[in-house]
């Protein structure tokens, strides 16, 4: 059987048209290997011309198929979807604003034609002396399109937790996470067929929330963050010591997990602006070691002191002091400087 005809494509998009101009361009040049692939194009209900985009796109590919949801049902929503709509032997869920190189496509087509149960395809979390470390391929699945996918791997188990997780931002990696429960092979290809888009470019939204009025959003996305979000889909995973050093392998990388300080601020203040947020917080803080703790408690002492009890404060004018969060006494004014110039 030939490997189009094992691999289905299945690009998410909402309102990106000019993102989903560039990757369809690059999917159906002529240099790439899945130009007459199956892909499907699933739209969260999109309002900027993607419908259209995609009609006049078709007239001149007809292997492109195109789905526009009735509503738009958020990123994860749209990624738990293309899960349940994959009908062919392998699917690849993709992004609209990733980019490609099929250095590596022949290694892939190898890895199908040994129906290998799942290939990871990207590798900018995934370093070569930790290639075989479940930590590290979970950490780098947690971007959609690293991962090829075996579709009997699917069952009502898996989609049921995939569609649980939708909160979480990772409905995809329930299928990896019953691999690694299982303690089967996840295949890793030596070099990316795809890199992560939004790591260069942080200009646009990609927010949980996105395409929705933040006042209207369920608190439970509305304070969801990047790795509270995974925390929680780590609970899957049965192996205690395992669950542990893939939390840890995320904290270590600033740029995916935050960094372990930013993570504690955000929590005090989603805490503060709502105490629903603390549904997040449960698997992150039971996977913080002794001194991550005795931190936390530390910051939320400090947090507390500072948001209820005594707050000092910088303005133009000087240094205020703020008691239980209404008096407001400024302490030491700020002189005008005179300005010399030195010659």
């Amino acid at each position: 059987m030939k490997i189009k005809e094992k691999l289905q494509i299945i690009l998410i998009t909402y309102n990106r048209v000019n993102f989903l101009r560039k990757t369809l361009a690059t999917l159906l040049s002529e240099k790439s290997p899945v130009k007459d692939f199956s892909i499907t194009v699933l739209d969260n209900n999109s309002s900027d011309g993607t419908t259209l985009y995609i009609k006049d796109l078709q007239m001149h590919h007809p292997n492109i198929n195109y789905t526009k949801n009735a509503y738009n049902l958020g990123i994860s929503g749209n990624i738990a979807k293309a899960m349940e709509i994959a009908s062919k032997e392998y699917y690849w869920i993709i992004c609209d604003d990733d980019k490609y190189s099929w250095d590596a496509w022949e290694e892939l087509e190898q890895a199908l034609s040994r129906s290998e149960k799942l290939i990871c395809v990207s590798r900018y979390a995934l370093p070569e002396k930790c290639k075989q470390d479940y930590a590290y391929q979970l950490l780098q699945m947690t971007f959609v399109p690293s991962m090829v996918v075996r579709r009997d791997l699917l069952n009502d188990e898996i989609m049921r937790n995939a569609v649980d997780n939708i909160y979480t931002l990772f409905p995809h990696l329930c299928p990896a996470l019953q691999l690694v429960n299982n303690k089967e092979k996840i295949c890793v290809l030596s070099r990316p067929l795809v890199s992560n888009g939004w790591i260069e470019d942080r200009e646009y939204d990609s927010s949980y929330s996105r395409g929705f009025k933040e006042n209207l959003v369920y608190p439970r996305t509305k304070y969801m963050q990047w790795i509270s979000g995974y925390a929680n889909i780590l609970s899957c995973l049965r192996d205690k010591k395992l669950k542990k050093r893939c939390f840890e392998a995320a904290v270590k990388r600033p740029e995916i997990g935050g960094g372990f300080t930013p993570i504690i601020d955000t929590i005090l203040v989603n805490l503060h602006k709502n105490p629903l947020a603390a549904v997040h917080y449960y698997n992150l803080y039971v996977q913080f070691s002794l001194s991550q703790k005795i931190m936390l408690g530390a910051f939320k002492s400090l947090y507390s002191l500072r948001r209820y009890i005594l707050d000092f404060y910088r303005t133009p004018h000087g240094i205020n002091i703020c008691l239980f969060g209404k008096l407001k006494t400024k302490i030491i004014p700020l002189k005008k400087r005179e300005t010399t110039c030195e010659k």
